[in-house]
């Protein structure tokens, strides 16, 4: 799964030729989401503008956002991220707090 930076739509590499989902639902605009971890079936995108975090269940294809609002708001909030367990952890950029999402 390949994760938008300013594309509208996330990229899934598993059919050939690869299909793009949509990510217009859960956000619009440059710089949404930069970094990503896999739990389980689920892709979890880190939000660098968007203020949700971008879910992709590989196996169902639905797609969702969960928002961060009430943790950071604003530009370049979290880059890069890390799965420990059923969690996924976002390292802030200019938030200032750690991001952590159980999936």
């Amino acid at each position: 799964v390949g994760m938008p930076y300013s594309a509208e739509k996330l990229l899934v590499y598993e059919a050939m030729p690869p299909e793009g989902v949509s990510t217009a639902a859960v956000a619009t605009g440059p710089a949404k989401w930069i970094g990503a971890a896999a739990v389980g079936s689920k892709v979890v995108g880190m939000p660098y503008s968007a203020d949700k975090l971008l879910v992709y269940d590989t196996l169902s294809g639905a797609l969702s956002g969960v928002s961060t609002a009430a943790l950071a708001t604003g530009l370049y909030k979290w880059r890069g991220a890390a799965a420990v367990g059923s969690k996924v952890v976002g390292m802030p950029y200019s938030a200032d707090k750690l991001l952590v999402y159980d999936t």
